[in-house]
């Protein structure tokens, strides 16, 4: 018997690489596939924003309540433009300004009363914080108790109102998430 080599033909053919046709086609695929995304990730991401300061402002509300008893003295959250002095016009969309509030005074009465001064996430265009028409601050008393009204502090995107944070006189925070779209208050 006759001993011949074993020839393969796995390979042997032509190898081919990607044409231009197929590529321009892909290409074109795909960006039909990211216009329609782009959308719901922007939206996705505006609610993701407001999520984000409405559990920064939640957790500025627990630490300025658990300083104000720790230190034994009254604790402001209020909002704020400049982070020296409190806003009085019921929006939180700035920032956030947490001080010793030794003599119930609207504005820290000395640099170092102010404890921290708390930058939110950027908020998307249309969204909003404000808070109860006549209550424009959180002040926690030395027992930690939240004196005077009931405060909402609304989280609206474009007038409708998302989620809330209710702070009670017992100065318990709690977030309350809304299912069904509200107009905003």
């Amino acid at each position: 018997m006759a001993k011949y080599p074993i020839q393969s033909t796995f390979g042997a053919g032509r190898q081919r690489g990607v044409s231009l046709l197929e590529l321009l086609v892909t290409l074109g695929i795909l960006s039909i596939l990211a216009a329609i995304a782009t959308p719901a990730m922007s939206g996705m991401l505006a609610d993701h924003r407001l999520a984000s300061s409405r559990h920064l402002l939640h957790t500025q509300l627990s630490i300025a309540r658990n300083t104000a008893i720790t230190q034994a003295m009254p604790v402001r959250v209020c909002p704020s433009s400049d982070g020296l002095k409190c806003n009085l016009d019921g929006n939180w969309n700035a920032r956030w300004l947490m001080y010793r509030d030794r003599h119930a005074l609207q504005h820290p009465g000395q640099p170092e009363d102010i404890l921290t001064v708390s930058d939110p996430p950027r908020l998307p265009d249309g969204a909003a914080i404000t808070s109860t028409s006549g209550r424009h601050y959180v002040r926690f008393q030395s027992d930690g108790r939240s004196g005077g009204s009931n405060l909402t502090l609304s989280f609206c995107m474009n007038g409708t109102l998302r989620s809330e944070i209710r702070l009670n006189n017992v100065g318990r925070a709690r977030v309350v998430t809304k299912a069904a779209a509200k107009p905003c208050p």
